[in-house]
């Protein structure tokens, strides 16, 4: 039986404290009710209880409540104009259907909010590319950079955002150091100076939303670090919760894409 939000509620701890990287307890309980959020995203909650929920939640359920979110942002994309907005979202626009480059290589958007590529299409691509697509009316890319907590909300979910993207992400870089970043130059990363730290790239997960990724080494008696910068144009595409779900998603490729590198087995798209 599929538990309901309120019953997940009450297995919270009901502190609002904003880690799952949404304002209240009872929006993630909701949330996670739906399918739109993982049980263990709250960094509160017992493993045992996250698991317990996990387990009650019916997989046909959450489903469900992703798939009725892809058919909301699709309905979106069809009262947008691609053609006319093609250059605004730095994409082009050719034979009907809407050209935008992720991480370098290119996914085609349609009328109705099909997306083709020649990469594997997953859950966040989707996600990340029609909402970028169907935003009204975004910021103009600023040309400076700010932390995740200068972005909107950013402030409420930084802590969620720093240990489920910057922390993983900083782990991989320690230990996979030069095909961390050569791998980043494979998906269109560019090196920038002016940086006190040790490496400095430049990603484009979307024409529009540059990441900049710093990280420091480790040397004497100071950890290594890794952080994530923004434009605050950012914000208006995305906003903080997708952007913590775009940071997610590269983990999780980089996560499964570097032990096929080290083994000789390199495999670019989007797993």
């Amino acid at each position: 039986m599929t538990l309901k939000p309120l019953e997940i509620y009450k297995l919270l701890d009901r502190s609002n404290c904003g880690d799952c990287g949404l304002p209240t307890c009872l929006a993630f309980a909701q949330a996670v009710a739906t399918g739109e959020k993982p049980a263990s995203g709250c960094p509160r909650l017992p493993a045992e209880v996250a698991d317990k929920i996990s387990a009650e939640t019916a997989g046909a359920k959450q489903s469900e409540g992703f798939a009725a979110s892809i058919d909301a942002l699709k309905e979106k994309v069809r009262g947008t104009d691609l053609a006319s907005n093609a250059a605004r979202l730095g994409a082009t626009f050719s034979d009907g259907r809407l050209a935008v480059r992720v991480l370098g290589r290119e996914f085609h958007v349609d009328c109705t909010g099909a997306i083709s590529s020649e990469c594997h299409i997953n859950n966040w691509i989707q996600w990340l590319v029609l909402t970028y697509v169907s935003t009204p009316d975004p910021k103009p890319v600023a040309g400076r950079w700010v932390p995740f907590e200068e972005l909107g909300r950013g402030a409420a979910t930084v802590g969620y955002f720093s240990k489920r993207c910057e922390e993983p992400l900083r782990v991989i870089a320690d230990e996979h150091t030069s095909v961390f970043f050569d791998l980043l130059g494979l998906f269109g990363g560019r090196d920038v100076a002016g940086f006190d730290s040790d490496y400095a790239v430049r990603l484009l997960p979307l024409p529009n939303v540059p990441v900049l990724v710093l990280y420091w080494r480790a040397e004497d008696n100071f950890p290594s670090k890794l952080r994530l910068m923004f434009d605050p144009a950012a914000d208006s595409y995305l906003g903080p919760e997708l952007i913590t779900g775009m940071g997610r998603g590269i983990v999780e490729m980089f996560q499964k894409i570097i032990p096929k590198h080290e083994s000789g087995v390199l495999n670019l798209p989007y797993v």
